[in-house]
C-alpha cells in the first residue's frame, strides 16, 4: 500500500461539492450554516461538544459525576436545553426525560427558560456533561429529609401508594416513603384499603439504612398541629365522627382524620357499653378539653357552663369587656383565683396582672374585675382588676 507523501495536496484536490447521498438531519440544531448528517442518538450531543470547543470555552477543569453544579440556560429547545457552569462548560439536560420523570413522580414548578439560574446532578459520558434538575431536586431533598429527622420543623404533603408490610409505601415530594399503619391515623385504622390514594400530612420519623428508605409519620404531625386545632373546636357544635373501638371505660371516637375522643361508659345506661363496633357512625358534643390535650365526649348538649363562657368569649369578640365584681376563692403564687357570681363562673387573675394595691389579696376580698381573655375551648377566663 502506498503512502501519500502530500497529504496537504491530497487535501485541496479533494471536491467537498460532489454529492454524497446522504440528505442532512433536520433534527439537529445548528448554531450557523453547519450541516449535520449524522443520524445516531448521540449527533445531537456531539455537534454541541464541537460546536463549543470550536468557540474557545474553558473546559480545563472537569465536572465530576454525581456532583451538583450551578448553571444557566444559554440555548433551549422543546427537547433539550443546554446550561452552562460559571466556568464556562457545557451540560446537556434531556428536557423530554425531565419532563417525563417530574410527571412521574408528581414534581411540578420546574420550569426552563434562557437565561434561567438552575442546579444539576452531573454525568460525564465519553466526555459530554449531561445533567438532571430532577435528580438535583431529589438529592436536595434527601437531605433536607435527614434534617427535618432531627429539627421536626416541616411537614410534607404524602400520598398513598400501597399497602406494605403493615403499614403504606407514600409519594413525598417524589421521593417513595414508609408509613407504619401505627402512625398512619390518629386512631387504630380498621380498614386499610379505604386510605389507598389518600393525601396526608406527614413529618420525617427516621431512616432505614438498609432498606434505604425515609419513615414517615402522620401522628408526628398531629402533634406539632394539635395544639391549634385544640382551639378550633366548638363545643356548642354537634359532631359526626365514627366509632374506632370500645372497652370497658366507654367508646373511642374519631372525627376529622384529626381529632380522638372518648365517650365514656357513664353516658350510656346502666354504665353498659353495647351495639357499637369499629367503623359506626355516631354523634356527639365535646364536653371537655383537658391540658394534655384529651378530649371528653358526651351526647348530651353543652352545658349552662359552656354555654355562658362563649358568651362572653363573644362579648369580647364584639368589643365589649365584661365588668364584674370578684371574689376571691383561692390566692396562688401565679395569681388569685377568683368566682364571679354574677356569671357562675371562675376566673383567674395572673400574677402579673396584680399590681400594687392588690399585692395583699386574700380569700373572701371583693374586687372588681374584667374579663381580658376568654379560652372557650379549655374553658378559661382572665381578668384583671379594675382601676377605681
Amino acid at each position: 500500500m502506498n503512502t501519500p507523501e502530500n497529504t496537504d495536496q491530497i487535501q485541496e484536490e479533494f471536491n467537498w461539492n460532489i454529492p454524497n447521498r446522504r440528505t442532512i438531519n433536520r433534527d439537529i440544531e445548528v448554531f450557523d450554516d453547519s450541516k449535520v448528517y449524522c443520524r445516531e442518538d448521540y449527533a445531537q450531543s456531539l455537534y454541541y461538544q464541537m460546536a463549543e470547543s470550536l468557540k474557545g470555552v474553558n473546559s480545563s477543569k472537569d465536572l465530576k459525576t454525581g456532583n451538583a453544579y450551578d448553571s444557566t440556560i444559554t440555548t433551549l429547545t422543546d427537547k433539550h436545553a443546554i446550561a452552562q457552569t460559571y466556568e464556562g462548560q457545557s451540560i446537556y439536560i434531556d428536557l423530554v426525560k425531565e419532563r417525563k420523570d417530574a410527571d412521574k413522580l408528581g414534581i411540578t414548578g420546574i420550569d426552563f427558560e434562557i437565561g434561567s439560574e438552575i442546579q444539576t446532578i452531573v454525568r460525564n459520558v465519553n466526555g459530554t456533561y449531561y445533567g438532571s434538575v430532577i435528580d438535583c431536586f431529589i438529592e436536595t431533598t434527601k437531605q433536607e429529609f435527614f434534617e427535618q429527622i432531627k429539627k421536626e420543623t416541616l411537614a410534607y404533603e404524602a400520598r398513598i401508594e400501597s399497602i406494605n408490610n403493615g403499614g403504606y409505601i407514600v409519594d413525598v415530594q417524589g421521593i417513595k416513603c414508609f408509613l407504619p399503619g401505627s402512625l398512619a391515623a390518629a386512631n387504630k385504622i380498621t380498614n386499610f384499603e379505604a386510605y389507598l390514594g389518600k393525601k396526608i400530612y406527614v413529618m420525617i420519623d427516621g431512616y432505614v439504612q438498609k432498606k434505604d428508605i425515609f419513615v414517615v409519620s402522620y401522628k408526628k404531625y398531629l402533634n406539632k398541629i394539635m395544639d391549634e386545632k385544640i382551639q378550633e373546636l366548638d363545643l356548642t357544635k354537634k359532631y359526626k365522627g365514627y366509632v374506632t373501638g370500645t372497652s370497658s371505660f366507654g367508646v373511642f371516637v374519631e372525627w376529622e382524620d384529626i381529632y380522638t375522643g372518648l365517650i365514656h361508659k357513664t353516658e350510656f345506661d346502666n354504665q353498659k357499653v353495647e351495639g357499637f363496633t369499629a367503623g359506626d357512625e355516631i354523634e356527639f358534643y365535646v364536653k371537655e378539653v383537658k391540658d394534655d390535650n384529651r378530649l371528653t365526649l358526651t351526647f348530651g348538649e353543652p352545658v349552662d357552663k359552656t354555654l355562658k363562657i362563649y358568651d362572653l368569649k363573644k362579648d369580647l369578640e364584639d368589643g365589649s369587656a365584661p365588668i364584674s365584681n370578684a371574689k376571691v376563692k383561692h390566692k396562688r403564687k401565679n395569681g388569685a383565683l377568683v368566682e364571679l357570681p354574677e356569671f357562675g363562673l371562675m376566673a383567674m387573675i395572673p400574677q402579673g396582672r396584680l399590681g400594687r394595691d392588690h399585692k395583699g389579696l386574700k380569700t373572701g376580698d371583693q374586687i372588681l374585675v374584667t374579663v381580658y381573655e376568654v379560652d372557650q375551648v379549655m374553658g378559661k377566663i382572665f381578668v384583671e382588676p379594675l382601676n377605681e
